[in-house]
């Protein structure tokens, strides 16, 4: 009984292993035919992509010229795409051409402050006064010997009043009306003592009385020649020059008033109040910040090469905020909607040392220059804004591309292929031709080197595909200036690059859109 319960066991377990097997065998035959079909579907779309011919597939050799499976392409011919018209932007700030810091000259309390931040001010304008109490005091005290100064001035070139001539003439008469008396007198005493009838004090007190009368007359008689020549001239010099003095002491009040107030230097926009009224302050405090508002300006670092040709009167587009369309023209010449006329008035002679750039000043203008009204600066641009320089290149710039590079070509961006190790390359396509449709379209041509132009491509020429590499020198948008192992003439291809690949048969066709820039926004442009 146990025997032939073993014998079951063994034969159930038999019976699993063989399901097991088949079960996989089956599934390893599913994935075998699912995964040929396919591969045998990628072949087939990888030979009708690459459009190989008849020789590589293993057909007769007779059928290589067959037009059957060749890729239609688009190609431009190098060298007769035009160069766009192309910018490069420098950033920079608006600023104003001049910028003060306005502060008294006194110090004092603060009486008046007559702007606010943001106000616009005109030249001579009074922004903020001084409490001048003290100036008032001064000024009456000042006056006040100013007036004595002039009225001794007057006095001394009027002279001494006439009465004062009189009063003195009258008494040189009382003193020589004296004198002689005096001498009458000492003559009686002389007399007296000779006949020994008189003393030797009577005599004395005759003769010095007399001495004294005869001095007394001559100092009255040189003050009344004094008074009858009036003053004189060094003492007129003297009251003049006092009265200068007191002219001098008066004006420094006036002088100190003018100090006491803030007036605007020039036209412009208050930037930053600093005090407010009732504050005390010190002499040389900033009280106010004015901004000259027109014009404006703004600063730009140019690298030396690029502004090496510049001078002072060029002009140069500026922006402020990104416009919606580039520029129309290199240079200004019309009004554009989102530029200025940027209108070169400074450049600085040495490079930064940190930028190693130069410094290039421009005024903001109107480009029409028969534009009567004036624009309005500050209702569109703030100092302190952020402005985009932008400098044309091509033609006026030729000397920005390196001088060792020869034939540079524009080509269409979808037309670049990428290449190995980070390089780039194209796809030209060579005429064949032994091909019956070269023949008949370019009877001319004799070999591949034989430059081609736009007049002998046209639709349906057959040709073979080639790599060359080449190196990028400019991206702006959908061209490209490259250089590298191309010649004038050879057919580019621009479209349909994803399909083919080097040795591929394709039938050639001219691309007809337009290729220029005047799709991309400068912002585009600019981030390229």
């Amino acid at each position: 009984m146990n025997k032939s319960n073993g014998f079951h066991g063994a034969g159930e377990a038999c019976n699993r292993n063989g399901t097991a097997r088949v079960l996989m065998l089956a599934a390893v035959v599913v994935v075998a035919v699912v995964a040929g079909w396919f591969l045998r579907d990628f072949a087939a779309s990888r030979m009708g992509t690459l459009g190989v011919s008849g020789e590589s597939s293993g057909l007769a050799s007779d059928d290589s010229g067959s037009e059957v499976g060749r890729v239609d392409v688009a190609v431009i011919v190098a060298g007769e795409l035009t160069a766009p018209l192309l910018f490069e932007p420098y950033r920079g700030e608006i600023r104003a051409r001049r910028s003060s810091s306005l502060s008294m000259r006194r110090s004092g309390r603060l009486a008046e402050v007559l702007v606010h931040e943001g106000d616009t001010v005109e030249e001579g304008e009074v922004l903020a006064r001084l409490d001048v109490a003290d100036l008032d005091v001064r000024e009456m005290m000042a006056d006040a010997e100013l007036a004595a100064a002039v009225a001794a001035v007057d006095e001394a070139i009027a002279g001494p009043r006439e009465q004062t001539v009189r009063a003195a003439s009258a008494r040189v008469r009382q003193l020589a009306s004296q004198l002689a008396s005096a001498e009458r007198r000492l003559e009686r005493q002389e007399l007296l003592s000779r006949r020994s009838a008189g003393t030797e004090q009577e005599l004395d007190d005759a003769r010095y009385a007399a001495d004294e009368l005869r001095a007394t007359l001559a100092a009255m008689t040189a003050q009344l020649e004094e008074l009858q020549e009036g003053t004189r001239q060094e003492q007129i010099a003297a009251a003049k020059a006092n009265v200068a003095a007191a002219q001098a002491a008066r004006e420094q009040i006036d002088v100190e008033r003018a100090d006491s107030q803030i007036v605007a230097p020039y036209s412009g926009v208050i930037a930053i109040r600093y005090f407010d009224e009732g504050e005390m302050i010190g002499p040389s405090q900033g009280v106010l910040k004015i901004l000259e508002s027109d014009p404006l300006e703004a600063r730009f670092g140019v690298p030396p090469q690029v502004c090496r040709a510049w001078q002072v009167g060029d002009r140069l587009w500026v922006s402020v905020r990104t416009p919606a369309e580039p520029p129309e023209t290199p240079r200004p010449k019309r009004s554009q909607a989102g530029y200025w006329c940027g209108i070169i008035v400074r450049m600085q002679p040495q490079v930064d040392e940190v930028t190693r750039t130069r410094g290039v000043d421009v005024e903001l203008t109107s480009p029409a220059k028969q534009d009567d009204v004036s624009e309005p600066l500050l209702a569109n641009v703030h100092i302190g804004q952020t402005a985009t320089l932008w400098v044309p290149l091509g033609s006026e710039n030729a000397g920005t591309l390196p001088s060792s590079l020869s034939d540079p070509f524009w080509v269409p961006t979808e037309s670049l292929v990428r290449g190995v190790r980070g390089l780039w390359s194209v796809y030209v396509a060579m005429p064949d031709h032994e091909g019956t449709a070269y023949q008949e379209l370019v009877p001319s041509v004799q070999s591949s080197e034989a430059a081609l132009t736009s007049e002998t491509l046209a639709s349906g020429a057959l040709a073979t595909i080639q790599r060359r590499e080449i190196q990028v020198l400019r991206s702006a948008g959908p061209l490209t200036l490259v250089h590298g192992m191309l010649t004038p003439g050879e057919w580019i291809v621009s479209e349909g690059v994803g399909q083919i690949g080097p040795g591929v048969s394709v039938r050639v066709r001219p691309k007809t859109s337009n290729l220029s820039l005047t799709e991309i926004s400068p912002g585009e442009a600019e981030r390229r």
